[in-house]
């Protein structure tokens, strides 16, 4: 609640959870914080990292990964994690023609391809993530990424 802006806070979704006036929704969250200091540090709110687990083929050990504060298999857990790496990767505040320069880079795309009707793999693939990434992770509107695109 200080006044540093930090890259993956998302305190006005988060806010939104406690209220609808932002006074509110602060004064709430407050107290929701307070409630919990007495319960000091938890376990079960700390960690993650690599769970053993059986495959199904053969009874082999292999390694799946497994954060107990996420409810979901080894594979949704990794798929939060690859989303982290790619927020960290980018600078919170980033225009979209330096999010296409990026992402392109990545799929070993030229930024102009992701701008045309194209089916080859990588551009698709590029595009998606563009687009994931500049909604999701940048904050921007969909109708303002379509355009971009060309899409709309």
């Amino acid at each position: 609640m200080g006044n540093k802006i930090l890259p993956g806070q998302i305190t006005d979704e988060v806010l939104l959870l406690f209220g609808k006036r932002l006074s509110t929704a602060r004064q709430k969250y407050r107290q929701f914080v307070a409630d919990g200091v007495p319960q000091g540090r938890r376990q079960e709110l700390v960690g993650g990292g690599l769970r053993r687990s059986q495959k199904a083929s053969g009874g082999q050990e292999g390694l799946e990964s497994f954060d107990d504060r996420v409810l979901g298999s080894g594979e949704f857990v990794e798929s939060l994690r690859q989303d982290a790496i790619i927020r960290a990767l980018l600078p919170p505040k980033l225009s979209m023609p330096h999010l296409q320069e990026i992402v392109c880079n990545l799929f070993a795309v030229e930024p102009q391809a992701i701008l045309l009707r194209a089916r080859k793999d990588n551009v698709s693939e590029a595009k998606t993530v563009f687009s994931y990434a500049a909604i999701r992770l940048l904050g921007l509107k969909g109708s303002e990424v379509g355009k971009h695109l060309g899409m709309g």
